[in-house]
């Protein structure tokens, strides 16, 4: 007589199989994708747990292996907006001279305008002129 027996999985190997399916669909998440939580071992209470983290999110009981587990399905959040770029604005200093360069120039933008720096800008002509830069 020949009898075929399925062999269970392991506790430890349905653990992992668990925790590799966690992992790798909370890689990559982008708006609008779904998100999947392990709740741990499955009740009657999975779908009241899930919403309860994940407000609008649907739990669900899955058995892996013969273990049920509770899994709650739920919609990614959005990653927080980006601060608005500060503008910047422009203005001038004095004319740099050999004594006063790009240096000298700096200080002066920064004493002149909160956060400023400043460069020497030669554009062929005199004066060269000390040209600043500030957050507005």
């Amino acid at each position: 007589m020949n009898s075929h027996r399925m062999s269970k999985a392991s506790p430890t190997s349905v653990f992992l199989l668990w925790m590799f399916v966690i992992v790798f669909t909370m890689v990559g998440v982008v708006r609008g994708d779904p998100c999947i939580e392990g709740l741990g071992l499955c009740g009657h209470d999975c779908a009241q747990r899930c919403t309860k983290l994940h407000p609008g999110g649907e739990g669900s009981c899955e058995v892996t292996g013969n273990v049920p587990l509770c899994t709650c399905y739920y919609e990614c959040p959005l990653p927080p907006p980006s601060p608005p770029k500060p503008k910047t604005c422009y203005g001038a200093g004095n004319p740099c001279t050999i004594q006063c360069w790009n240096d000298c120039c700096n200080q002066n933008c920064g004493v002149k305008y909160k956060n400023g720096t400043g460069y020497c800008e030669d554009i062929g002509v005199p004066p060269i002129l000390c040209q600043c830069e500030y957050p507005c």
